[in-house]
């Protein structure tokens, strides 16, 4: 693995608009910005198509997570998502993390299915794709 790994972390809601996908993605990024091993920041995105001003709901909702390289530092930042999540349980939240090729989406599936997912996430990370800048 390389020195750092970066984690792409998008916040989703069915039916939600740019006002609260903000306001998600403020909360999930305070709560990551906890963990003094997650470096926070905003993605690099190539705008939007010519002649437009906006971006999509999916890149607002995005945070930029660079933790050293560890596996156990991406479990720590999966596991914090997840606790955040379970906080409305009745909502339609969906979080995707992309670490290179690999992605993850967590949602409000039942423990063992995310224990299952989280699990197989982390290991084609310690395989070798790991999200080098």
């Amino acid at each position: 693995m390389g020195d750092k790994i970066e984690m792409l972390v998008s916040v989703q809601e069915t039916d939600a608009d740019l006002e609260r996908i903000i306001e998600l993605t403020g909360y999930l990024r305070d709560r990551i910005a906890e963990n003094d091993d997650a470096v926070i920041g905003h993605p690099v995105t190539g705008g939007g198509p010519p002649g437009t001003r906006g971006t999509d709901l999916e890149t607002i909702g995005a945070i930029l997570v660079t933790v050293q390289a560890s596996v156990s530092l991406v479990a720590t930042v999966v596991d914090t998502v997840r606790d955040w999540l379970r906080t409305d349980t009745a909502s339609q939240r969906r979080v995707k993390i992309r670490v290179g090729d690999n992605e993850l989406e967590v949602s409000a599936a039942t423990t063992a299915e995310q224990g299952r997912l989280v699990a197989a996430f982390l290991r084609a990370i310690e395989a070798g794709d790991d999200g080098r800048p």
